[in-house]
This record gives C-alpha cells, structure tokens and sequence, in this order.
C-alpha cells in the first residue's frame, strides 16, 4: 500500500493523544513501520496503555484499511494529516492538534482573516437576524467564517456569508459524510462548493454529545477572533470561548437584555472584557476594516401617511420597543397617532407585538 494510506490509518486512529504519536514516530520511524510492526514493539515503544494498544491492534487490517480509504476518495473526501502541507497553520501550534482531518471541498489556509460566529441552537429572531447581519458583512468584505453548522447562530451566519458571496467552512462533531442537523441540509451542500467542510472524525462516525466539546477546538484554532451573538452562561458555546482564551484569540459578544437567559453569556463575556459589538460598522472597524461612508440621501415620499409608517418601521428593530420609545426617537408626542401606525404596520405583517406594548420588526 502506499504511504498516504498509512498515513491515514496512523493519523485518523481516534483516541491517541499528540505526544503518543510522537513517542511512536519518534521509535517506529513511519507509520507504515508502526502499521507492520509487532505488538511487543509497540507495547516497549508507547508504553503500558492497554487502551491505545487495543485500539492500533484492532484497526490492522490490510483489506479493510485500503478499501476505507478508497470509498473515502470516491466520496470526493481528502484526508489532510498534520505533516502535510495543505494542513492548516493555525492548528500546528495548538494544543490538542488533531492528527489530520477529512476534508470536503476547501480548507481555510489562513490567507484571509477568518472570524468564527457561534451562539445558541435555540437562539431568539433577534439572535437569527443579528447572525444573518454580521455573517453578511464578513463576507462582504472578504473575511472567511468558521462556524459548527449548528442549528440556530452557526447555521444562520454561515447561509447568510454564502448567500452573500463569502466563503464559509464548517467543522462538524462527525463524520463528514453525515449532514447533523438534518435541517441544515442546504447549508451542507453549499459549504463545499463555497468553503468546506471538515472533521477529525472518520467517516461514518455519527453525531455523538462527546465529539461536539473536541471539535470546538477546531473551530477556535481555525479563527482570528471568535463572535458570539446569544448564549446562555453555561453552553457549548462557553466551552469554544475557553479554548479561544487558552489559544490567545479574541472574543467579541454581542450585548443583550439582562432579563435574557440568551443574553447571559454574551453580557457575562463582556464583563470578563470581550469586545462589546455595538454595531455592525464596530465591528468591522474593530476586525480592521475602515468604516464605511454612508452616501445614501432619503427620498421624498408624496404620501404622508405612508412617510410616517416607514418612520415608525425604521426605528423599529428585533429588539422590542415600547411605543414611548418609538415616540421619543421620532419626536413625536401623539401615541394615538403612533399607535394607529404601528397597527397599520401590524395589518401589512411587517411588525409584530411580542408583548403588550412592545413591538418589533418581521422583515
């Protein structure tokens, strides 16, 4: 067999730590050496690790390795291992590097500013338009998006930045040959014609809650600056933040209501001094980019009543406002007159009443 399919077998075995693996090299010389050599050889080399040593005596099998790597290729997926050159950079260093990961389509090669979007599954319309807005405007400006391909935060910043012409990639807890969530379907099939999708696990590896901690390190060590837009305090989302920390990358939250359980999170980060994102134009700046100049003039509008609801509906954003709020932006004391407006939006289906006498937009 050749070299790379050693390499694959060597590199791919799950459970064997980084300094097990040099021990072996280091001993062994090759991983085709180590693949053909004797279990006494092994056992002197790494060590009494009855674990390990079950694990490497159990996946020799000539037939079965070379078959598994070939259906590996005719799925259209590469195995990039550490000591390869296509192998990201930015996981060289890190702690926990994974031995080589199963790619589909493109790696982040670290040519371009990558920027990481997490946040909650079960996030709220204002957490999805926030996600959508920054995964727009990352793209935008050419910066490529890491995220888990998580339903809710991940799922939605990662659509809008190929929606938007962008590159995005997803690191996923399994095999890449298995679409988790299955609701995020469309985003799967995009991701390798606009970025890529990648995983240390082999395939067919299906989607179990251990492997989701492991892979947040990927997705921390792949990116220049990690985003969270909602997330509770305790949550997977926390755990890619620590692993960001101990990388030394940057954090930025996006400020939320203190009566949100999914502003927990974010507000307790900025707390701890992550990057408060105050706005879009912020962020940008603060990721380097310079702030846009806004050239657009407002147009006259003939019908007046019609020029007041798009008022009404342009202070109103996905955080609910009461209409003494509305009513102070616009300057306006009638609420008899805002509160006909806001009904007229309401009747148009463009805002919504979450609660009593707060309001925000759908569109």
């Amino acid at each position: 067999m050749e070299e790379k399919i050693y390499d694959y077998w060597f590199y791919s075995l799950e459970g064997l730590r980084y300094e097990q693996r040099e021990t072996l090299l280091a001993r062994l010389q090759s991983t085709k050496e180590i693949y053909e050599s004797p279990m006494e050889r092994i056992i002197e080399a790494i060590a009494p690790n009855p674990w390990v040593t079950e694990r490497i005596y159990n996946s020799r099998n000539t037939f079965k390795l070379k078959q598994e790597y070939e259906n590996m290729q005719k799925m259209g997926v590469r195995f990039i291992c550490c000591k390869d050159i296509e192998y990201p950079e930015k996981l060289r260093n890190m702690k926990e590097m994974p031995g080589g990961l199963f790619v589909k389509g493109e790696l982040p090669l670290g040519k371009e500013k990558t920027v990481a979007v997490i946040g909650a599954r079960e996030c709220s319309c204002y957490g999805k338009f926030v996600a959508q807005e920054i995964g727009k405007a990352l793209a935008e400006q050419g910066v490529e998006l890491i995220s888990g391909m998580a339903r809710g935060v991940d799922g939605y910043a990662q659509m809008a930045a190929i929606e938007a012409g962008g590159k995005s990639f997803g690191v996923l807890g399994c095999g890449v040959d298995i679409c988790y969530p299955r609701e995020n379907y469309n985003l799967y099939r995009k991701l390798p014609e606009n970025g890529g999708i990648l995983s240390e696990y082999r395939i067919g590896v299906p989607a179990i809650g251990r492997n989701f901690p492991r892979r947040n390190r990927i997705i921390s060590g792949l990116a220049d600056v990690i985003i969270v837009v909602e997330a509770k305090k305790r949550s997977g989302t926390s755990i890619t933040v620590s692993y960001a920390l101990e990388q030394g990358k940057d954090v930025m939250a996006v400020p939320g209501r203190i009566t949100d359980c999914l502003s927990e999170g974010c507000n307790y980060l900025i707390s701890q001094g992550a990057y408060p994102v105050n706005s879009l134009e912020e962020m940008m700046e603060d990721l380097g980019f310079p702030r846009k100049k806004n050239i657009k003039k407002r147009k006259n509008v003939k019908n007046p009543l019609e020029s007041d609801a798009n008022l009404v509906y342009a202070v109103l954003d996905f955080v609910p406002k009461t209409i003494t709020a509305i009513g102070k932006e616009l300057g306006e004391n009638d609420m008899e007159k805002i509160n006909r407006l806001l009904f007229d939006l309401e009747i148009e289906d463009k805002i919504e009443q979450v609660t009593t006498g707060y309001y925000v937009r759908k569109q």
